[in-house]
């Protein structure tokens, strides 16, 4: 008996001075040399706001070392609390992400990284990097299209949506096989119930058109009005009812060889239709030839409708499509868009005249993609040097307006260096998704930034994916993030075979 006692005893000891040496060895944090400064990770989420329903934010350690370690915990409960522990230069926080944000919403969590060197073999530990946690939520979706940054008519391009608690992607459209080009989607009230998705005819494909889902139905029309030489675009569903204004575009691009700008585009001719998405009824709004109107947007409660124009006096008459779009780029600094807003009388279905909300004309500047927030407090757009499409545009900033004193100043607090446009609020009005070019002027990613009751932004971040490293491995650009609070209730099948059906005639 006393040497099956002593047997037990020696075999705790050993168990105990085991784990000792494994906790040693693999907890540095009571041996480590202190650095004054942040790890280098990507992406670099120290300093941001997040929302407590967002998928975890794996990260990769970017510090030279032999080994790595990272523990992951909510500032009020340290160490002691809930915690994520990774071993590896890829942070992996899936397991207990979810329940360590629930656990800390309105504080922080903290990850605390340690770097073994490759030649002294010390650990060293770095400023812990933070990320306040907003009892804001974020809305469930996004949806955008992935597209490769180049000067042809399309290429690949897809249409998906993102559900933002996890890294579920679902594919709604892809033109592989189709040759169209597939832009311009839209819902209203950030609603799947209805929605929108147009694309332009190429290689071969039937005619364009618009692929209209309402009240689980899906149809196509085919958007094109017989007083405009264009079809509809660029589209805005009213908050609710049946109604939404497209622009009606007929786009051309223009290469630059002695420029940084390599590539611009813009339109020959650019009017407003209201369409009746039920009945596809369409009304012209604006018939104009020496006024350029489009993105059009409404405000929350349906009753205002804001958009972009520019005057722009160009000599051939529009029959001349070809000349007049050679005229215009000869003349793209003459291309400076103002914001205007149009009051909406529902029982007549008819606008005020145009009212003046932004002259960047006058600052010798162009404001595009009017968006209000929730609340009706808020006007963010952007803002270029001149054109119409910010996506080519390095110095694209976005700019916020206080709607209730007239006030606007840049939003600092979420530009960068390169392109900032294609930007939407969430429901709530807490957060802004945007496109940016900031890693390195080539591809847009998708950044989320919280907006507080004043106006002012967080640090941005951008949108966390399974593997850290994707949008260095990815090679399209992520455009037109759109929340929306539920899934799109049909497949990518469904949508294409409504794209290719014959469509019905817009009166």
């Amino acid at each position: 008996m006393k040497k099956t006692f002593r047997t037990i005893a020696v075999c705790a000891i050993t168990c105990v001075v085991l784990l000792g040496a494994f906790l040693f060895t693999h907890d540095p944090s009571s041996r480590a040399i202190r650095v004054d400064r942040k790890p280098h990770t990507y992406p670099d989420y120290d300093g941001v706001t997040i929302p407590y329903n967002i998928a975890p934010m794996n990260f990769q350690i970017e510090e030279d070392g032999a080994s790595f370690y990272c523990v992951v915990y909510g500032e009020a409960q340290g160490q002691n609390g809930r915690k994520i522990v990774s071993r590896s230069a890829r942070v992996d926080l899936a397991s207990g992400w979810r329940a360590l944000l629930e656990e800390n919403v309105g504080g922080r969590v903290c990850a605390d990284v340690f770097v073994k060197g490759t030649t002294d073999k010390k650990w060293r530990r770095y400023e812990t990097i933070t990320m306040d946690v907003s009892p804001d939520p974020i809305d469930g979706w996004l949806a955008y299209r992935l597209l490769a940054p180049g000067y042809d008519y399309g290429g690949w391009i897809t249409l998906e949506e993102r559900e933002l608690a996890t890294f579920k992607t679902t594919a709604l459209f892809d033109n592989r096989g189709s040759g169209t080009c597939v832009n311009c989607h839209a819902f209203q009230n950030r609603r799947a119930e209805k929605f929108s998705i147009h694309y332009r005819v190429g290689g071969g494909a039937p005619g364009g058109g618009t692929v209209v889902g309402i009240d689980g139905e899906l149809k196509k029309i085919d958007g094109k009005v017989s007083e405009l030489n264009g079809r509809l675009s660029y589209p805005a569903w009213r908050p609710t009812g049946d109604l939404a204004v497209f622009s009606s575009n007929k786009t051309f691009q223009a290469l630059h060889n002695m420029s940084t700008q390599k590539i611009e585009a813009l339109d020959s001719e650019s009017d407003l239709v209201l369409v009746d998405m039920r009945a596809n009824k369409a009304t012209v709004l604006t018939q104009t030839r020496d006024e350029f109107e489009t993105f059009p947007s409404w405000s929350p409660d349906g009753k205002t409708l804001y958009y972009s124009s520019a005057t722009v006096k160009l000599a051939p008459p529009v029959s001349q499509g070809q000349a007049r779009a050679e005229e215009g780029a000869n003349r793209i600094e003459d291309f400076r868009y103002n914001i205007y807003k149009r009051e909406f009388n529902e029982q007549t279905q008819e606008f005020s005249e145009p009212t003046l909300v932004v002259d960047a004309r006058s600052r010798e500047r162009s404001a595009l993609h009017p968006r209000v927030s929730p609340d009706g407090r808020w006007l963010v757009y952007t803002q270029v040097e001149s054109g119409t499409f910010p996506l080519w545009r390095p110095e694209a900033d976005l700019w916020i307006m206080n709607l209730e004193t007239g006030e606007d100043r840049p939003l600092d607090e979420v530009n960068d260096r390169y392109a900032e446009s294609f930007h939407n609020w969430s429901s709530n009005g807490r957060w802004l998704a945007f496109s940016s070019r900031r890693e390195e002027g080539q591809y847009a990613r998708v950044y989320f930034a919280h907006v507080d009751a004043d106006g002012r932004a967080a640090k941005p971040f951008v949108l966390p994916q399974e593997n850290p490293l994707h949008n260095r491995q990815n090679f399209r650009a992520y455009n037109v993030p759109e929340f929306i609070v539920e899934p799109v209730p049909f497949s990518k099948r469904s949508i294409y075979a409504a794209a290719r059906s014959e469509g019905e005639e817009t009166k």
